[in-house]
C-alpha cells in the first residue's frame, strides 16, 4: 500500500480569532496583571498629583442711594436703609452670571481661542468652527465652572473659580470683577 502525501496550501494571513487571544492571556497571566495594573495606579497617581489651582472672590454689596420721603410738610426726614434684602443679592448674583459678564470675561482672557478636544476632532475632518460658536462654548464652561454662592445673613457673595493653569483663575475673577462693576 502506497500512502500519498497530501500537503495543502493554506492562506499566506495571520487570522486571529477570539480563543487564541485568550489562551495568549491565560499563558501570560503575571504580565497581564502587571501591565493591568500598572496602568491603573498611573491613571489613579495623575488624577490625584495634576495641579488644580483655584482663586476666589468676594462682592461686598451696599446701598449708596438715600430714599427720600416725600411728604407735605417741610421738614422731610430722610429714610436710611443700608439693609440689602436677600432678593436683591440674589439679583446680584444673577447679574454675575449673565451672559453679557461672562461673554466680557470670556473675550478679556481669551478663554474662546483655547483649543478644545472637540475643535482638534473637527479639524481632521476638515470643519472649521465659527468663532462665535467658540465664544458661546467657552461662556457656557465658564458658567459651569464659576462657583457663585450668597453668603447666608450677609451682603456679600463669595465666587471661586479653579482650573489646571496656575494663573488663569485669577485672571478670570479679576475681568469677572471689573465686567460686573461695567454692569
Amino acid at each position: 500500500m502506497e500512502q500519498q502525501l497530501v500537503i495543502r496550501e493554506e492562506q499566506a494571513g495571520l487570522s486571529l480569532t477570539l480563543r487564541d487571544v485568550v489562551v495568549m492571556g491565560f499563558r501570560h497571566k503575571l504580565l497581564l496583571l502587571l501591565c493591568f495594573f500598572g496602568i491603573l495606579v498611573g491613571v489613579v497617581l495623575f488624577v490625584l498629583v495634576w495641579p488644580n489651582y483655584q482663586s476666589q472672590t468676594e462682592f461686598l454689596l451696599r446701598r449708596d442711594r438715600v430714599d427720600p420721603v416725600v411728604t407735605p410738610g417741610q421738614n422731610t426726614p430722610m429714610l436710611v436703609n443700608n439693609a440689602v434684602t436677600e432678593e436683591e443679592l440674589n439679583s446680584e448674583v444673577e447679574l454675575i452670571k449673565s451672559q453679557d459678564v461672562l461673554s466680557k470675561v470670556v473675550l478679556t482672557c481669551g478663554l474662546d481661542k483655547k483649543p478644545s478636544i472637540s475643535d482638534f476632532a473637527l479639524g481632521l475632518f476638515g470643519v472649521k468652527t465659527v468663532p462665535e460658536k467658540k465664544t458661546e462654548k467657552a461662556v457656557k464652561k465658564l458658567g459651569t465652572a464659576l462657583e457663585i454662592e450668597a453668603l447666608p445673613k450677609s451682603n456679600v457673595i463669595k465666587v471661586s473659580y479653579s482650573s489646571n493653569e496656575s494663573l488663569l483663575p485669577a485672571r478670570v475673577l479679576n475681568a469677572l470683577g471689573d465686567a460686573y462693576l461695567e454692569t
